[in-house]
């Protein structure tokens, strides 16, 4: 149980894999940011372009070379935004759900001497997917569940 807890939520672990999804927040946030800059800047020399046509001094022809390009980036951007918000919130909950089974694991290893053998055979048995009896060895198969590294690497590839 101790090189469980160890693994898990030694507090160098748990720093590093916090840090590391708090840093894709963070990258996410700077991009979102600059995608609403860029979505003003592109807004605004399409109105200043629109007014120019209004005003007589681009065709017809002009106005449309001008326009549609920035017309365009203005719809990709506004289809953008509203993802990279969803990544965004994804990885705030994601962070918050490590959180919690971090907690809940070092809730456990503090309660697992006071548990009774009930208690700690159901718990066992829904880590452990099997146990093989072998000459001189024992192989024991956990249900699958990523390590901290591995989230990280999920959170970082969004």
């Amino acid at each position: 149980m101790d090189e469980l807890k160890d693994y898990l939520v030694s507090p160098e672990r748990v720093a590093e894999y916090l840090s590391k999804a708090d840093g894709a927040v963070t990258e996410r946030n700077r991009l979102l940011e600059t995608l609403r800059k860029e979505h003003e800047a592109v807004r605004g020399e399409a109105d200043k372009t629109y007014r120019l046509y209004l005003e007589g001094a681009l065709t017809v022809p002009q106005f449309k070379e001008k326009f549609q390009p920035l017309d365009t980036r203005k719809h990709q951007i506004e289809e953008e935004i509203p993802r990279v918000e969803s990544e965004i919130d994804l990885l705030k909950i994601d962070g918050l759900s490590s959180e919690h089974i971090i907690a809940e694991a070092r809730n456990l290893h503090a309660r697992w001497p006071k548990m009774n053998a009930k208690d700690r055979r159901r718990i066992v048995e829904s880590l452990v997917k099997n146990i093989k009896v072998g000459k001189g060895e024992i192989a024991i198969n956990l249900y699958y569940l990523p390590t901290c590294e591995e989230m990280t690497i999920k959170q970082r590839t969004l």
